[in-house]
């Protein structure tokens, strides 16, 4: 009977792990393909927060050679007038679409959340060296590995997050950050034939190297986003640097960088110091 029962047991193990190797080669497969991409509304989203960021960025670099020079002349401050309203009606309008916005860049944090702890730095000792004085050293390696559980489980995050599309890949207009997300998903869909699981590599694979080179792009495209909507779109410091050109206009005197504290708003920060998903953090906005 405890024989009947375990070759029972095995058997069903067996089952589970072939449809395993089933699953991660047909999900393999599929996100090579070049007819997959985020779903429509998705996409739609990533491509007009990503143009209006570009649009700020731009704006921003004017405001901020404009405001290099503390003496403002009458048409510096017109076109930092006009500079500043394009930006707001920018601001107003990311705004407006301010879940939709969070919703989505939560679902791509999540699946870089995922993608990033996929490749797994591991510490062995290669030797211990015994000195004269009957010390010794342990000299230490590090090694690199991808275990297969948790790439079926990147794998089955990126088959949710990436739909068949109707739409010829030449044909489809996608923002940066989505062909990233693309190549990246491509990229780890190679590793089912051509790496070795539960392995340790002493050194990065060619395809590990390319997963981490990507991945490194991949979070300096985010990062704009991300400081975007954690920073409320900046919106409290554009009406402040409004209410500034108002005072300007009826005190010549004040000093123009003191008075306008916009310069270098939208420029690059300094990396993420703690990717995290904003739908928490963003409870405390009151944005209405």
């Amino acid at each position: 009977m405890f024989q009947i029962n375990a070759n029972h047991s095995n058997q069903e193990k067996f089952k589970e792990r072939y449809q395993k190797l089933i699953k991660i080669t047909d999900i393999s497969k599929k996100i090579q393909r070049d007819d997959i991409s985020l779903p429509p509304n998705e996409s739609r989203i990533l491509l007009d927060f990503e143009e209006a960021i570009l649009e700020c960025m731009n704006y921003s670099w004017e405001i901020d050679s404009m405001l290099e020079d503390e003496n403002l002349s009458p048409y510096e401050y017109d076109q930092l007038v006009s500079r500043l309203e394009k930006l707001s009606e920018v601001i107003d309008i990311l705004l407006e679409k301010h879940k939709s916005n969070v919703e989505t860049l939560n679902k791509v944090i999540s699946i870089y959340k995922i993608l990033k702890s996929l490749i797994k730095e591991i510490q062995f000792v290669e030797d211990i060296v015994i000195i004269l004085t009957k010390t010794y050293t342990v000299e230490k390696k590090t090694a690199y590995t991808i275990n297969e559980s948790e790439y079926l489980i990147a794998l089955e995050a990126l088959d949710s997050f990436f739909k068949k599309s109707k739409i010829k890949a030449e044909e489809r207009k996608e923002s940066k950050l989505e062909r990233e997300l693309l190549e990246l998903a491509k990229i780890i869909g190679k590793l089912e034939e051509k790496h070795a699981f539960n392995s340790l590599y002493t050194s990065p694979t060619i395809l590990m190297n390319e997963i981490i080179s990507s991945l490194e792009i991949l979070e300096a495209m985010i990062e704009p986003f991300y400081h975007m909507v954690k920073g409320n779109y900046y919106s409290e410091e554009i009406s402040s640097a409004k209410i500034g050109l108002v005072l300007l206009s009826q005190n010549k005197e004040l000093d123009v960088g003191e008075t306008i504290k916009i310069r270098g708003l939208f420029s690059r920060k300094r990396g993420i110091e703690e990717l995290e998903e904003l739908s928490d953090v963003l409870r405390s906005l009151e944005i209405d």
